[in-house]
């Protein structure tokens, strides 16, 4: 990588012109990569995270698929369109065109079903976390028990389970079953978190594991639950959709904690 700078156009050594706006989204896109494999999201190379190319909007970025979340760099993810065609190939460390043949459909058909009916949406999130799949598979659902769990108190969609993800036909059933809300539970299957910016859908994701990985401790112990009025609950709800949007403050902490692992996620 020849420069990193963040001007008009990036050039390096593997891009001729991309858009600083663009790049920092790559570099963004990987760095959620990169976290969500340090946090136990990833699931070998079966999960899936996206962002809207900036100023394309029927054009998302996504991790190749084959490889690791701990391998997604700037440079080697894959921009779709909206029929799912690479429109711009990834490169490997070399500037090498990759071979895309091989690509996760159910990605294209999970993703880009949220990007056609969200525009709000700039960033969709995928797991199969372990506390996330539990949870996706008890009959009451997510059960918000605590402070963290609360900014998602009513604001949760479910999508039954339909088989694995290849039929274009689901695109409007997950659609609609997400409808306005931030977050989906996808029955049996796992989470989907939304954003207005990368680092919101992860944030997102983190609370929302944290909190299916706080429900299952509680109901673990078989104790009767405590919990706060319904009143309360919508109150802290909205206290969370007034502040800052989620990211704003934990995004930059992020970065710097990763850059001290390994900052080849910005290449």
């Amino acid at each position: 990588m020849k420069s990193h700078k963040l001007s008009e156009n990036v050039v390096t050594g593997r891009w001729s012109t991309v858009t600083s706006e663009e790049w920092q989204t790559r570099v963004d896109l990987a760095a959620c990569h990169r976290l969500a494999d340090l946090n136990g999201f990833s699931d070998i190379v079966w999960n899936h995270i996206s962002a809207r190319v900036p100023g394309q909007p029927n054009r998302f970025l996504i991790n190749l698929f084959g490889l690791r979340f701990d391998e997604v760099t700037a440079s080697n993810l894959v921009t779709l369109d909206e029929n799912g065609q690479v429109a711009v190939p990834p490169r490997d460390s070399n500037g090498e065109i990759i071979d895309t043949s091989g690509s996760n459909f159910t990605g294209f058909v999970i993703h880009s079903a949220i990007y056609n009916e969200r525009e709000d949406v700039k960033c969709v999130m995928h797991s199969h976390s372990r506390a996330g799949l539990a949870v996706s598979a008890l009959k009451e659902g997510f059960l918000p028990l605590v402070q963290d769990a609360f900014q998602f108190y009513n604001r949760v969609s479910y999508h039954e389970y339909e088989g694995l993800s290849l039929d274009l036909n689901e695109r409007e059933r997950l659609a609609a079953s997400l409808g306005d809300n931030p977050v989906m539970i996808m029955r049996n299957h796992g989470l989907l978190t939304t954003g207005i910016s990368v680092a919101q859908a992860y944030i997102r994701m983190y609370y929302l594991e944290l909190s299916c990985r706080t429900q299952m401790d509680v109901l673990s112990t078989g104790r009767e639950i405590h919990l706060p009025p319904e009143e309360v609950c919508e109150h802290a709800a909205e206290q969370y959709q007034t502040a800052a949007p989620s990211g704003t403050h934990e995004w930059p902490a992020l970065l710097r904690k990763l850059d001290s692992i390994d900052t080849s996620y910005r290449d």
